[in-house]
């Protein structure tokens, strides 16, 4: 699974460093969903909101409106929803916050 944050610069966190960035600092603090759209796609679904979000990355915080996609398939044994891939867009540029959770980036 994979973790996107599009910022400008764009910025990918990977599971592993999405994972080790929970344990450093990045933390979602608030959310509100607006716009929820569903629409199946073979045999998973894709799920898209309008979501007004409080992120926190170390001392930094930053919030405001993202585009949240999703993409859930069902496993293979007992067929449970799970989570496949994950997308955050923020409307607005942060370079600021672009270079926080670039900093996050295991492989770097």
């Amino acid at each position: 699974m994979r973790h996107a944050v599009r910022h400008c610069p764009p910025v990918l966190l990977d599971r592993a460093s999405f994972l080790a960035a929970a344990s450093r600092g990045l933390a979602l603090t608030g959310f509100r969903l607006r716009e929820v759209t569903g629409r199946s796609h073979g045999g998973g679904v894709w799920f898209t909101a309008h979501a007004e979000m409080e992120i926190a990355v170390g001392r930094d915080t930053w919030s405001g409106g993202f585009l949240l996609t999703d993409l859930w398939r069902k496993s293979g044994l007992r067929r449970r929803w799970k989570l496949a891939e994950r997308s955050l867009a923020p409307v607005e540029a942060n370079e600021a916050l672009s270079h926080a959770i670039r900093a996050l980036q295991l492989w770097r």
